[in-house]
């Protein structure tokens, strides 16, 4: 399911997300852990913000769904 090798959070991902971020640039990412449930939600919610606490508050908003937002015509 996940690239990591470790346990939730998945720590050893956290520089590759870093690293896309530089790369590409928040306006050219897309978050898609919604979850199926609520509670998933809110799980898929917590480590998007741990993995992207580096960065802005309007980067993470563009990521989690501004993006699609725009890419998608909604």
């Amino acid at each position: 399911r996940y690239s990591s090798r470790q346990p939730y959070p998945h720590e050893d991902i956290k520089p590759l997300i870093r690293s896309a971020f530089q790369a590409f640039g928040p306006e050219r990412m897309i978050w898609g852990g919604l979850g199926a449930t609520m509670k998933e939600h809110e799980e898929y919610r917590k480590l998007f913000e741990h993995h992207f606490d580096f960065a802005t508050g309007s980067e993470r908003e563009r990521i989690m769904g501004l993006n699609a937002k725009v890419l998608y015509g909604f």
